[in-house]
């Protein structure tokens, strides 16, 4: 409602049992909302620039959502409130003053962001209840590492904290799931005591993080770890390896990768994103984990060779998928590891276009695989997009990836394909035996016809001409109820037909 100017309540009390109120786009909004919503349960305010009022009196709102809203004042929050996001530097302020006044028992989830200038957190603040904490684009954040907050299971920190060079997690020991990213002066993530319940880490885009030594100690239960665009982290200087970890994605770099087989060890899950212009072969012998069951190369854009020896090792490995390396052509080595169930390769048009035509130089490698799955369609304009607009790459491989899982949902399904064909034979079955039956039924009725015929003709001789006359209508009037009752029937039989080609055209599209 580009043109709203004014909300117009004329009663006090107007919505008595209004639950949820959503206020989207209201650019020329001004003025008061209504100030008393007792049923109020959800409010939220997104992109109204010239609404400045209080938020409304509510006492049973359980959510409030404010973004893009610069003058909406907040104040008294409701002690209710599950859920709270604030978007925008006075929302911000005066979202921390009241969380710091407020008794808020059932607060779940808070989300801040937008906020250019300097907040401090106080952790000892933070509402016992709180289990979500996600702070974005608070450059100036600054937490105050007061005591310890031991219900929070979810921290996300995107673009904020730049002030704070070393963060520590040491007052969140009951963190399920970490993720920060692009906090380019983040230099140290610290960790001295045990955090015994995370097993998800991603750090992504903080190009000064060097340190996260003491990480693999205090977190034994650490499964599925993500180090993306973090060149400066150096994982040969940790001391010992870290074998819970089970699924590690990281960016093709050498610090990375030349730590990786020696410092996870029960990894078997590996994904390797990302570019890098000095690469045309990999892996390199020895990099990765012997104990990989799947690995995917993602975006590699200058690699052109696959290193079987440098895959040797890999006795366990089951599935190579490789997306998006649009100059990969070759595969040197003798061929692919023997254990070797799946390959996939999309997005990747040189070797797949070789794969494709069994290419003698290629094809002798990976014939030994059960499934080789190629997506080759529209891989050429994908191609060029990527390449004239590099913000686009992960969208296509996003949009790879739907298709892989696609074709993998069709794959599960040839049990239920087997099954429709089944049910097909029953059912042709079934109605070859009804047209068995009509057929006999014809007969029968065709004996009767030529029996009552012939009678009428060896008595025709001794009875009036009227009397054969009446005879004879007689057996065509039968005989039009004949023709009739196997026109019926054979028009239920076509309609049978039509119903079992619609069902088994049905079955056969559920199942693809």
């Amino acid at each position: 409602m580009s043109c709203w100017e004014e909300w117009r309540s004329l009663e006090f009390n107007a919505f008595p049992r209004l639950r949820e109120l959503i206020i989207w786009d209201c650019p020329m909004l001004r003025g008061d909302l209504p100030n008393q919503l007792p049923s109020l349960r959800s409010l939220t305010i997104q992109n109204c620039e010239q609404l400045s009022c209080c938020v409304p009196r509510a006492p049973a709102i359980t959510s409030l959502r404010i973004e893009g809203s610069n003058e909406v004042r907040i104040g008294e929050l409701a002690p209710l409130l599950d859920i709270l996001s604030i978007t925008g530097k006075h929302q911000v302020e005066s979202v921390m003053e009241a969380i710091t006044q407020t008794k808020l028992t059932c607060l779940r989830s808070l989300s801040i962001s937008g906020c250019s200038s300097h907040v401090l957190f106080p952790v000892g603040s933070i509402p016992a209840s709180l289990q979500e904490l996600t702070i974005l684009d608070c450059k100036k954040l600054e937490f105050q590492m007061e005591g310890q907050h031991h219900s929070l299971h979810k921290l996300m920190i995107h673009n904020s904290c730049d002030s704070v060079p070393s963060f520590s997690l040491d007052s969140f020991p009951n963190l399920g799931r970490v993720e920060i990213s692009k906090c380019e002066k983040m230099e140290s993530l610290v960790v001295s005591r045990s955090l015994s319940c995370l097993p998800y880490l991603e750090i992504e885009n903080c190009g000064s993080l060097k340190s996260l030594k003491t990480q693999w100690m205090a977190s034994p239960q650490l499964e599925d770890l993500g180090l993306l665009g973090c060149p400066e982290i150096d994982l040969s200087a940790t001391e010992d390896p870290h074998r819970s970890l089970r699924s590690l994605t990281i960016s093709y770099c050498e610090k990375l990768l030349s730590g990786a087989a020696s410092q996870f060890h029960g990894v078997t899950h590996l994904c390797i994103e990302g570019e890098n212009e000095s690469v045309k072969s990999l892996p390199k012998e020895g990099w990765l984990p012997a104990t990989l069951e799947s690995l995917k190369l993602i975006g590699i854009t200058s690699v052109k060779m696959l290193e079987c020896k440098g895959l040797a090792h890999l006795t366990s490995l089951q599935q190579l998928s490789i997306y998006c390396c649009f100059n990969l052509e070759n595969i040197d080595g003798e061929k692919l590891p023997a254990s070797l169930v799946r390959l996939i390769i999309d997005g990747s048009p040189l070797l797949g276009k070789r794969c494709e035509m069994k290419d003698p130089q290629v094809w002798p490698k990976i014939s030994h695989i059960p499934a080789i799955q190629l997506f080759q369609q529209e891989i050429t304009s994908a191609v060029t997009k990527a390449t004239e607009q590099p913000g686009i790459i992960m969208d296509t491989i996003q949009e790879i990836q739907e298709r892989h899982d696609t074709l993998i949902d069709i794959e599960r399904s040839p049990n239920e394909l087997h099954q429709v064909f089944l049910d097909m034979a029953v059912l042709v079955q079934s109605q070859g035996k009804q047209l068995h039956d009509i057929e006999c039924h014809v007969a029968r009725v065709n004996s009767y016809v030529c029996g009552g015929s012939s009678s009428c003709s060896l008595q025709g001789s001794t009875r009036r001409i009227p009397e054969v006359h009446i005879h004879w209508q007689f057996g065509i009037i039968i005989l039009i109820i004949i023709i009739l009752i196997i026109v019926l029937l054979s028009r239920n039989q076509e309609k049978s037909s039509q119903h079992i080609l619609s069902v088994c055209h049905i079955h056969i599209t559920i199942a693809l």
